[in-house]
């Protein structure tokens, strides 16, 4: 019997004076204490390859997703196409402009015969377009040189005429002033005069109809000139027109083949910070990404960890700003890796529901204590691991946690 009582003072002892530490417990994860990345993309497209999953850490710039470009490159080809053969004229034309009898490509068609050798067959086809047109404005050329010379010979004949037509109406002229003379002396009859004056007045038809005649021809000399003239004008001319067309449409294709080149550059889906890859929403090759929604998360390097800890609401009196914490990682090994120290830093202005039980829950912000995170040697947290929080409350003795639901019983019988 004495030591029965024994046994129970020093339980009553114990129950008394000895203080156990209380504590909320909660469950939480790790997070990253700033805002996460989205990774996007504007257009999205159907996935080609995975390069980075949940967990994978990752450079600023890295390529993360790759899309196909099945669409876009039948788009380019289709552009490219059509702007190649239309610069190749392009550059025709300008030779003709220039006087230059070889066709020069533009910078963007040289590359594109650098990289594809088929697309000089269409430079040349250009380049025996141009030949062919220096023949043809050559031929034009030469067929009014020839008719200009054949004017300006008969233009010369026909003034040889008029010169021998004038002599001859001066001896005409001498032969009827002689006769005119013998007529007044009485040798010849008045009929010969006569003829004379006939002749004379023919003779100045003549040389009329010839004067006229030599001056036609003349006009028409210079008439041909002038044609001689026009001939290369007028092909500058038709080459301006249709080079001024060509242009307005190559910038229209070049401003759609950048906007192309632009969309297969992006196609490459790469990430806008350095950090660790967070809630991927990829679900592998051929999966669908759409347009400017999150493809994954970014978690950045350079951002301190903090614990998210979901406290029930009947236990959110016992919580408060800089209170002690203590966190265990309980995806680490237990016996390996020591709990960490940590201090309550927000608490949810609100409660929230759980959707699944409909029970009310409050998110308490834990930070970690830089000095305690050299206990977890080597390992990394990640944002997403789970965490067990344990948020010291007063210290209690033992006896208390007996007596204090007895007394609040009661408080409550009576109140009723």
């Amino acid at each position: 019997m004495g030591a029965l009582l024994g046994l129970v003072g020093v339980t009553f002892a114990w129950a008394t004076t000895f203080s156990i530490s209380g504590a909320v417990i909660g469950k939480g994860q790790v997070q990253a204490s700033a805002n996460r990345i989205a990774v996007q993309h504007p257009r999205g497209g159907v996935v080609a390859e995975i390069l980075a999953t949940d967990g994978d850490r990752v450079k600023s710039g890295d390529v993360v997703l790759r899309l196909e470009n099945t669409q876009l490159g039948a788009e380019l080809a289709a552009t490219e196409s059509g702007l190649f053969e239309i610069l190749a004229n392009e550059a025709r034309l300008e030779a003709e402009l220039q006087d230059r009898h070889e066709v020069e490509p533009q910078p963007i068609l040289q590359e594109a015969i650098r990289k594809n050798p088929e697309l000089q067959d269409m430079l040349q086809q250009q380049q025996d377009q141009l030949d062919a047109h220096y023949e043809s404005v050559a031929t034009q050329v030469s067929l009014l040189e020839e008719e200009t010379q054949q004017i300006d010979e008969q233009a010369i004949g026909e003034q040889a005429t008029l010169d021998a037509k004038v002599e001859e109406l001066a001896l005409l002229e001498n032969e009827l002033a002689v006769a005119t003379e013998s007529l007044s002396n009485g040798l010849i009859t008045k009929t010969v005069v006569t003829t004379f004056q006939q002749e004379v007045i023919a003779a100045k038809g003549e040389i009329g109809r010839l004067m006229s005649k030599v001056a036609e021809l003349k006009g028409m000399v210079s008439g041909q000139q002038l044609k001689l003239n026009a001939v290369p004008l007028d092909a500058k001319k038709l080459s301006a027109d249709q080079l001024n067309l060509l242009r307005q449409q190559s910038a229209k294709l070049i401003e759609d083949r950048n906007a192309i080149l632009s969309s297969i550059s992006q196609l490459d889906v790469r990430t806008p910070v350095s950090g660790m890859v967070f809630d991927s929403q990829v679900l592998g090759p051929r999966s669908i990404v759409e347009a400017a929604k999150p493809i994954m998360y970014i978690v950045p390097d350079d951002q301190p960890m903090l614990i998210v800890v979901r406290v029930e609401a009947i236990d959110i009196d016992q919580v408060e700003i800089g209170q002690r914490s203590a966190l265990r990682f309980t995806t680490f090994n237990r016996r390996a890796t020591p709990m960490i120290d940590g201090t309550v830093t927000a608490i949810s202005a609100d409660a929230f529901t759980d959707e699944r039980t409909q029970g009310f829950y409050y998110y308490v912000d834990v930070a970690l204590v830089e000095e305690e995170l050299v206990k977890l040697g080597d390992v990394s947290l990640i944002s997403g691991m789970p965490v067990e929080a344990f948020l010291t409350t007063e210290s209690r003795s033992p006896a208390s946690y007996v007596v204090k639901p007895i007394v609040d019983y009661f408080a409550k019988a009576f109140r009723d």
